[in-house]
């Protein structure tokens, strides 16, 4: 969460820095922007940070996903589920043979 957020937080500053420049609000520094500027050392770092968020938010996903499963299903085997199945089933089947 912390690496993500520093992450993020380091290229909003750039991005405001480089807003405020060409709007006439502070003067010109030399702060590359990120993705835009043709710069090999600052694309190649900002390309394996944005690599750094992008495995965070698939960690994140993945976990959120699990635990989602874990609250939805809760502790019941899918076993114990399918023998309540199978009980409905069979009382199903015996209601429609009275009325037949």
């Amino acid at each position: 969460y912390l690496l993500a957020c520093g992450i993020t937080l380091v290229y909003g500053i750039q991005v405001a820095i480089n807003a405020l420049v060409v709007s006439g609000t502070i003067p010109p520094t030399g702060l590359p922007l990120p993705l835009i500027s043709s710069g090999n050392t600052s694309l190649i770092i900002t390309m394996a940070s944005m690599g750094v968020l992008y495995a965070i938010s698939r960690a994140n996903g993945e976990s959120a996903e699990r635990s989602a499963n874990l609250r939805i299903f809760g502790k019941k085997s899918t076993a114990g589920a399918a023998k309540s199945d199978k009980k409905s089933l069979k009382g199903a089947e015996a209601k429609s043979n009275k009325k037949a």
